[in-house]
């Protein structure tokens, strides 16, 4: 079994229906026959896994061998996400991640203030990727005292911060 990217694609419409299309005219501009394909692995969207309407029941409907199995990162990322959901400390923390990201990404003198204090920028947290989450965590870990003076300055500044 090899799996290979074909290729990168503009993907404006995201219906089940075009998604399929898409697909198949691709494998169809690589001389790949569908009838080859043994197997179908995509994220959780509806449009991607829908029993009647999403990709993988269309090109299931053109060849019953392309069975679908629903692609095991997504999956774990969505039980991390729902663990981490029910957890009251883990809501707080990285809520109070992106309410320091807040402060300071809203105005670019804010920005200019972080940077003089801390070497690195700070990072959004990410909605759909919760694996990515570390990124925005480790600025903030490393770099404690210099993010502690940088938020005194903002407040000597007397600049209205909304928490």
């Amino acid at each position: 079994m090899k799996e290979r990217l074909l290729s990168f694609v503009d993907c404006s419409l995201k219906t089940g229906e075009a998604i399929a299309s898409l697909i198949s005219d691709k494998l169809t501009e690589k001389n790949i026959p569908l009838q080859d394909c043994r197997g179908q692995g995509y994220d959780n969207g509806s449009n991607m896994k829908g029993k009647y309407k999403g990709v993988q029941a269309i090109i299931l409907a053109s060849n019953s061998l392309a069975v679908y199995s629903a692609c095991a990162g997504h999956s774990l990322n969505l039980c991390g996400e729902k663990a981490a959901e029910c957890c009251n400390e883990a809501i707080t923390f990285f809520g109070s991640i992106q309410k320091i990201y807040n402060i300071f990404s809203s105005r670019p003198q804010r920005w200019e203030i972080m940077k003089k204090h801390i070497p690195h920028s700070l990072h959004s947290m990410s909605q759909t990727r919760w694996s990515a989450r570390v990124e925005s965590v480790k600025p903030i870990a490393n770099h404690l005292n210099g993010l502690s003076l940088a938020l005194d300055e903002l407040l000597n500044l007397k600049f209205k911060i909304k928490i």
